[in-house]
């Protein structure tokens, strides 16, 4: 059984569960609130009075309560059906990665470069374990997610969480809302970033569509990045102690790959591409 399944499954059998418990409530309310019935024995008048109440339409406000309380309780299962919770692991770990004819041991997650790419639904939620294995502190910040009621799960060091140390464990959880589109998730501590980081894929939720006339066909996240021939905290160390600006990279990535015009790198089909995108009101960070 995938994650996604049982993800689904963890969160429609919550939802039953708050159901049927919801029920539960409304039925012990109505019946402390239901009139309580005489234990005498009844008169000829109350017995003539119950044969003519058969024959009217009865309704008690109770069960107009209970119809109520249903409909809103099917209302609130209703709402996970679609939605998936997904389960992914973040091992920070050092990895030996070859450009520019050398090879360097970068920070990564789970070995790759860039870092894996999540996909996901509007709606959707996310539970990432994040293992640090590294030498360095670390923290994940999931760049242009809302994190409305869960600030602790933003990720930026000694801001919203103290940064997870060597051998020690954080799971972020937190939920798509209103979104789509791609961004992106990256370290937030130091330098990580340029080499911990990777693509965050949401879909529109399933029956919608994205608010364009011509929906697109295919998905190819491209991932701009910079590439240092020596550990980027080396060189943010150097450029604090002497004050003056950080040696330029000595290449500009996409995808990871330094491309046709850098020595030892790796052959592969060119394309042209035009970029149509309006900055947002905060500007690019």
């Amino acid at each position: 059984m995938s994650s996604n399944q049982m993800g689904t499954e963890d969160g429609i059998g919550l939802s039953a569960a708050v159901f049927v418990r919801l029920l539960g409530v409304f039925f012990l309310q109505n019946r402390l609130s239901a009139p309580q019935f005489q234990t005498e024995e009844p008169t000829m008048k109350a017995i003539e009075e119950e044969r003519m109440e058969t024959h009217r339409v009865r309704v008690d406000p109770w069960s107009n309560g209970l119809s109520l309380s249903l409909l809103v309780a099917f209302a609130f299962l209703a709402s996970f059906v679609d939605a998936e919770i997904h389960y992914h692991n973040f091992v920070v770990e050092a990895a030996p990665v070859k450009r520019l004819c050398r090879t360097h041991n970068i920070i990564t997650v789970n070995g790759q470069y860039p870092g894996p790419t999540l996909e996901v639904r509007d709606g959707d939620a996310l539970v990432i374990k994040v293992t640090n294995n590294a030498l360095y502190n670390v923290t994940i910040h999931w760049h242009g997610v809302q994190q409305l009621r869960n600030p602790w799960a933003d990720g930026p060091a000694y801001v919203t969480q103290c940064p997870i140390q060597l051998g020690s464990t954080y799971t972020y959880r937190f939920t798509i809302e209103n979104l789509q589109g791609t961004l992106w998730w990256h370290a937030h501590s130091k330098w990580l970033r340029a080499t911990v980081y990777g693509a965050l894929i949401i879909y529109p939720k399933l029956g919608a569509s994205y608010p364009f006339q011509q929906q697109p066909k295919l998905d190819i996240p491209i991932l701009l990045g910079e590439w240092w021939n020596r550990d980027p905290i080396d060189v943010l160390r150097q450029a604090t102690f002497t004050g003056a600006a950080p040696n330029v990279s000595d290449a500009y990535t996409i995808n990871g790959q330094p491309g046709d015009l850098y020595r030892c790198s790796r052959k592969g089909l060119g394309l042209l591409l035009t970029i149509l995108s309006p900055l947002n009101e905060t500007g690019v960070w």
